[in-house]
């Protein structure tokens, strides 16, 4: 069967020609096709990306600001916690520890967006997916183009914070938005895919997902540093957004001056030495050593970098070889498992 739709704005002039083979496909084949069904999925999925965004901010005043208000908001909570001393976690000035915060909050919420994308994509597309035959691949290119556009938005913010903070480390911030961010998304999308057909038959997904979130975020490495030690290895094992979001942060934010600087009078214990403190590894991650104070200063102690701690370059290439795989095979599930979910959904 052959359809053709030219009069609709929204398609494009397209032919889709259905084949009973298709269905007989093997996983190898199936494998095989992923990329190339993601890659002629591309102009309706644009079609449905532009009126997406344009329907989304329609009637909304702030319109654009939505896609970075909220990790804004989150992030300035914990900014207004650490100045006020009610939760010490670093004493980074405001514009410094924001500017890390927030680069944490961008690239947690794109991890989110992509884990509950392919549902919400699903969810509004509901009526489409049940009365029209069309490639099931245009719903992940969808999720793609429209988490991407939102991470792409925020990391245009989160280089203002860092040109004011005089935090920003350009090749870091580059790599961030073309090398972690997007593997990033692929993980998030990955595991949400396998999630999608489920959550479009229950709401219940969607619903745990929104209330894990929270505490997923809080046991994440977003407005703090990675653990070091045994505690950080488990977190970067275990967790799989957190050693993407420590790669990713740490070299987009270059190490302060101000970490290496002098202490305040206040913060020098009585034997002129000091500790190590968060707002230290807040910036570059690695522990401090202690010098005492040279008998020419003015007896305020000096802090030196130690060696720096080995970031966790395998537990990254693991998650993100793992978020490529999960992301292709997701794909393969959402094709098998559409005609089992259309047939429940029109029941």
């Amino acid at each position: 069967m052959t359809a053709n739709t030219p009069q609709n704005p929204i398609l494009p002039d397209w032919d889709v020609v259905y084949d009973a083979e298709a269905s007989e496909l093997g996983l190898v084949q199936r494998l095989w096709g992923v990329l190339p069904a993601l890659w002629g999925s591309r102009q309706l999925a644009w079609r449905l990306f532009q009126r997406n965004l344009i329907a989304n901010y329609r009637q909304s005043f702030l319109g654009w600001f939505w896609i970075f208000l909220p990790p804004l908001a989150a992030a300035s909570v914990w900014v207004f916690l650490n100045a006020s001393g009610t939760v010490r976690i670093s004493s980074l000035g405001p514009v410094g520890y924001a500017a890390f915060v927030f680069c944490g909050m961008l690239l947690w919420q794109g991890f989110i967006d992509g884990l509950m994308g392919p549902t919400n994509t699903l969810l509004a597309n509901r009526s489409a997916l049940t009365k029209l035959q069309f490639p099931r691949e245009v719903f992940v290119t969808l999720c793609l183009l429209e988490t991407g556009f939102d991470f792409l938005v925020r990391v245009v913010v989160a280089t203002l914070f860092l040109l004011v903070g005089g935090l920003l480390d350009w090749v870091g911030l580059l790599l961030l938005a073309i090398v972690w961010g997007p593997l990033l998304l692929i993980l998030g999308i990955g595991l949400g895919l396998w999630l999608a057909p489920l959550g479009l038959l229950y709401k219940d997904i969607s619903r745990s997902i929104a209330m894990i979130s929270p505490l997923w975020m809080l046991l994440t490495p977003i407005i703090y540093p990675l653990p070091t030690g045994t505690t950080g290895t488990v977190v970067a094992w275990v967790n799989p957004p957190a050693a993407i979001i420590h790669v990713a942060r740490e070299g987009a934010i270059r190490t302060l001056e101000s970490a290496k600087a002098e202490p305040s009078p206040e913060a020098v214990p009585k034997n002129n030495l000091t500790e190590p403190t968060v707002a230290d590894q807040a910036v570059s991650n690695r522990p401090l050593d202690t010098e005492p104070s040279s008998p020419e200063g003015n007896g305020a102690s000096q802090v030196t970098p130690a060696i720096p701690v080995s970031l966790p370059w395998l537990a990254v290439v693991c998650w993100c070889s793992l978020g490529i795989t999960s992301f292709v095979l997701g794909t393969v599930w959402l094709n098998v498992s559409g005609p089992i979910i259309i047939e429940r959904l029109a029941n």
